[in-house]
């Protein structure tokens, strides 16, 4: 089936690490991962198998969120922090939700899209409220932090 052709597909392409076993397995059932460690040759044949609608399924990281158009109907959110970096631990923030959210339901691939959130607890419960209301994140002046000569030298340049 599709499954067994993408995990072939991987085999050719990939170096045998536990990554790409995992990835392999998962391809059988239609079901992908998408991480930052995954191999230029893993990330295009995991990009074209969802570009295709060939995997049913994928997990993957904030990576995925950056500029990618795929056919996703559903995010789910299992974590309401950053997992990795230097903001690993930190509360997810409204403008980084909505930009991973907005994968879902693309223009001409979707008539609709749903994120799907899943707080542990209270303190969760009322973040992801937060993230989800309509009001827009505070903005601040940054022109303050320069001279006001800087600022228009830098808006005529």
């Amino acid at each position: 089936g599709i499954g067994i052709a993408l995990a072939q597909q991987l085999d050719l392409f990939s170096e045998p690490t536990e990554s790409s076993d995992q990835l392999r397995e998962n391809a059988e059932r239609r079901v992908a991962f998408h991480t930052a460690d995954l191999s230029p040759q893993e990330r295009q044949v995991i990009e074209g198998g969802f570009t295709d609608g060939k995997f049913e399924v994928c997990f993957a990281t904030s990576t995925l969120a950056a500029g990618v158009n795929f056919p996703f109907r559903t995010i789910v959110f299992s974590k309401l922090t950053y997992r990795f970096g230097n903001r690993a631990g930190s509360p997810l923030v409204r403008s980084d939700y909505r930009n991973m959210s907005g994968r879902a339901g693309r223009l001409g691939m979707h008539p609709d899209g749903f994120a799907v959130l899943l707080p542990q607890n209270n303190v969760e419960l009322a973040h992801a409220n937060m993230l989800v209301l309509p009001d827009n994140d505070r903005l601040s002046s940054q022109l303050v932090n320069l001279s006001l000569r800087k600022s228009i030298l830098t808006l005529v340049a």
